[in-house]
């Protein structure tokens, strides 16, 4: 038997919050310490060009990391046609196996893929849309793939075929806002596997659908200063004065604050918008949870209200 840690995505970049990453990274360590292996499955960063702080970070990364690591190449690691960013790390570190493309393999009497693409089935953004791909579930012609690329954690399941994409580890951009970020134990026994989740704490990102004349204070209030909030403004006047709605907003320093106006010319579309971001904005019950159960309640109670 064996118990493997699986992740991927981990996007190390100084435009994301360098301190975020490095207590997620932690969180990583820990886990996979308490494991047999650990699977990266691609973008260790987010820019094929190195900072020194982002540098510093992957090697001490690497460096905690006790048991041996199978690592493949993104395409946020890739440097030119035939180069990766990552091409040193095996001969740096002799526990890691890295391949720039996929790894096939068998292990406990599985057929094993890792990759960094997604197929057909896929599914992306708070919306779930379908990126294409080129590449059905029923071709992999593997027992278990674990796949990388895609932010949203997922398991999909046909044709006697698993493939999973662990997600990536925060919030990196508006669409990923509903996603349950987590890390994979993947369990591996003798031709059986069991994949069980393990829940990550990443700083929050929301997104908000307000009309002018809407009072949110008591919402924005209770949310933590790391969080990233988009405030989306639907307006039916064109004679609408931003500044002034957008002044309601000052006062709140979050680390990230957009605030967006949409003009509707109908009150059917802004109904269906709303009603959209009501089934969207269910799933931040368990996310909210974690700072004030409160919060979810001020949402669901908000957005009844608009409907």
């Amino acid at each position: 038997m064996k118990r493997i840690l699986v992740t991927g995505d981990l996007h190390i970049d100084e435009k994301f919050d360098l301190d975020q990453v490095s207590r997620l990274l932690d969180t990583v360590i820990e886990e996979a310490n308490k494991r047999d292996e650990l699977w990266l499955l691609g973008d260790m960063s987010h820019d094929n060009q190195l900072s020194a702080r982002v540098l510093y970070l992957l090697v001490s990364f690497l460096t905690k990391i006790k048991v041996p690591i199978r690592m493949i190449g993104g395409n946020h690691d890739e440097a030119d046609g035939t180069v990766t960013t990552l091409d040193w790390v095996p001969l740096v570190f002799s526990t890691v196996q890295f391949t720039k493309g996929s790894q096939q393999f068998e292990c406990e009497g599985l057929k094993i893929l890792l990759g960094h693409f997604n197929v057909e089935e896929s599914v992306m953004g708070a919306y779930d849309f379908k990126l294409k791909s080129g590449v059905s579930l029923g071709e992999l012609g593997v027992d278990l793939a674990c796949l990388g690329h895609i932010h949203k954690q997922q398991i999909i399941k046909g044709h006697n075929i698993t493939a999973f994409h662990p997600g990536s580890l925060f919030y990196q951009d508006i669409g990923e806002r509903n996603d349950k970020k987590s890390l994979t134990e993947l369990t591996l026994d003798n031709g059986k596997f069991e994949l069980k989740l393990i829940p990550l704490d990443p700083d929050p990102m929301i997104q908000l659908e307000v009309k002018p004349e809407d009072d949110i204070s008591e919402i924005l209030a209770k949310l933590p200063l790391t969080a990233r909030v988009r405030i989306v403004v639907h307006y039916s006047d064109p004679l609408l004065i931003k500044k002034d709605v957008s002044k309601k907003y000052d006062n709140y320093s979050f680390r990230d604050k957009k605030i967006i106006f949409q003009f509707e010319d109908s009150k059917t579309t802004l109904d269906q918008k709303v009603k959209m971001s009501h089934q969207g904005m269910i799933h931040l019950d368990d996310f909210l949870k974690k700072q004030d159960k409160s919060i979810a309640d001020l949402i669901k109670k908000y957005l009844k209200e608009t409907r």
